[in-house]
């Protein structure tokens, strides 16, 4: 292990529990406060303490390493910790909302499941009388309902629904073929 390893790893742990402890609400990127007792679960749980310590010891091994990166050595050359490393340590809120952005979809989702599991089907039947209005030059039609919808039966199944709306319009066909005559 590097030099720069050791010192980003043991500062890892430093930063992690110095963030932990001052964290006091976390929100997420459109403004919903998480609630503490998720953030508490979340810093609590080893592998998500794991992870966000990993988070900054890439970051932070990432300047070390970079020639362009920061310089936390002190006059005689060894690494030291720097109040600007406090920097790092917002990769956890990132982290925290990230998780409890997945933990909402993944709650929509059970509950999206459940809900078209409840739901059943049914269809409506209805009649109705539009009035047409037609121009012959342009041919455009305009519909108006003079009658709205009203629903003559509530079936389930389309089958049985289809079923009865051709027997409704053979019905229909019919009073208009009596009543053209």
């Amino acid at each position: 292990m590097t030099k720069e390893e050791k010192f980003a790893n043991a500062m890892s742990k430093e930063l992690f529990n110095l963030r932990h402890d001052d964290i006091t609400k976390i929100e997420t990127e459109s403004g919903v406060e998480i609630p503490s007792e998720y953030v508490d679960k979340i810093l609590a749980a080893p592998k998500h303490r794991k992870a966000m310590m990993l988070l900054i010891k890439t970051a932070l091994l990432a300047d070390l390493n970079s020639p362009q990166g920061r310089n936390f050595k002190d006059e005689i050359g060894e690494y030291t910790y720097r109040s600007e490393m406090y920097d790092y340590t917002y990769s956890m809120d990132t982290y925290i909302e990230e998780e409890y952005e997945k933990e909402l979809e993944r709650k929509e989702m059970i509950e999206a499941k459940e809900k078209k599991a409840r739901i059943k089907t049914k269809y409506i039947i209805t009649l109705g009388v539009q009035r047409m209005e037609f121009d012959p030059q342009t041919g455009e039609e305009d519909y108006f309902a003079e009658i709205p919808p009203t629903n003559v039966g509530i079936v389930d199944g389309l089958v049985p629904a289809t079923i009865i709306f051709y027997k409704l319009k053979k019905i229909v066909e019919a009073i208009f073929a009596v009543t053209r005559s």
